[in-house]
């Protein structure tokens, strides 16, 4: 699917009132190198520190209720999983995340905070996205791939929204 002006324009129309607008710095440095005026967007600002959750809303809001309700499940060793757990607040989802065991305490606090189920595993964040995945399928749950806005099979159209 290609992404189109009036694309972006509805996904920001359905998810918007759910984010901060945060503000712009332009960088001289990066345009003079470039030639072109470069902003940079202050996405340090959002509600979970990042700007994974404009993808995480995306992706929520456009399954189905049926979905919605049996929940979602991710994988993520930080912002990814805060995006999830803060979209499936918004959105009524059950969200289940999946932590490498090296994980911040601050991010582990932050995904109870947001009233995710969270479940810690021995190794790194490949392993928590395997055991994960493995959960998703078992029992039957949409899986938020980290990767899944740049080339999603199930939902193209979000493609390249985080």
């Amino acid at each position: 699917m290609q992404i189109t002006k009036e694309l972006i324009d509805n996904t920001h129309h359905q998810i918007s009132q759910w984010l901060r607008t945060t503000a712009l710095d332009y960088s001289i440095e990066l345009s003079e190198k470039t030639g072109v005026n470069v902003w940079l967007k202050k996405e340090y600002q959002q509600f979970t520190g990042s700007f994974k959750l404009r993808g995480a809303l995306s992706c929520i809001n456009q399954l189905s209720q049926t979905q919605k309700d049996v929940g979602v499940i991710t994988a993520s060793s930080g912002n990814h999983g805060l995006g999830v757990a803060m979209a499936g607040k918004i959105t009524g989802t059950k969200v289940t995340v999946f932590l490498p065991a090296n994980t911040s305490k601050v991010k582990l606090t932050a995904l109870q905070h947001l009233n995710a189920n969270v479940i810690v595993v021995d190794g790194d964040v490949l392993v928590a996205e395997q055991q994960a995945a493995e959960l998703a399928k078992e029992k039957g749950c949409y899986y938020v791939w980290v990767r899944l806005f740049f080339n999603d099979k199930q939902l193209p159209h979000l493609s390249g929204f985080q």
